[in-house]
């Protein structure tokens, strides 16, 4: 699954880097794709339990939604009027934890103040991991995915 969802994002964004300009064959690109049933996939996934195919499969809706696509948009109109909210709670879920993820961050920040390092550089090499940390990419890749939801294309 998350072979399939790299490749068909890798395929948008060639697109899109290959020519700046050439809008048209990102469009074709992304209504075959969603010919394929591929924006009710990637909700379906995105919601799953695994998380490494959850996030690849919201990197791959940002590259889908990016620029606006009224054809992927409308197929995930549909698929929201038909279908329950779990992609939504999926959403929800991830947030909270990433909430969670950011207030154990600032414990960790307080605790690394009041140890006793070696060195100032020491210590910012410590808060530079915390900072480096994969939940900040995912979190800000939920959100992103959301916002491009909610560009007014309905």
């Amino acid at each position: 699954q998350m072979g399939l969802l790299k490749l068909f994002t890798q395929l948008i964004d060639r697109c899109e880097d290959e020519d700046k300009d050439k809008w048209q064959q990102v469009m074709a690109s992304e209504a075959t794709q969603d010919g394929l049933g591929i924006t009710p996939l990637m909700t379906m996934l995105a919601e799953g339990a695994d998380e490494c195919v959850a996030y690849e499969a919201v990197y791959f809706g940002i590259a889908l939604f990016e620029g606006g696509n009224p054809m992927a948009q409308t197929a995930l109109m549909k698929w929201f009027q038909s279908a329950d909210e779990c992609f939504f709670d999926s959403m929800v879920e991830k947030i909270r934890k990433a909430i969670k993820m950011f207030k154990d961050r600032q414990r960790e920040k307080a605790f690394l103040d009041e140890q006793i390092f070696e060195s100032d550089e020491e210590k910012e090499q410590y808060k530079e991991i915390l900072e480096k940390k994969k939940e900040v990419k995912q979190l800000t890749a939920v959100l992103r995915l959301l916002q491009l939801f909610c560009e007014g294309h309905f």
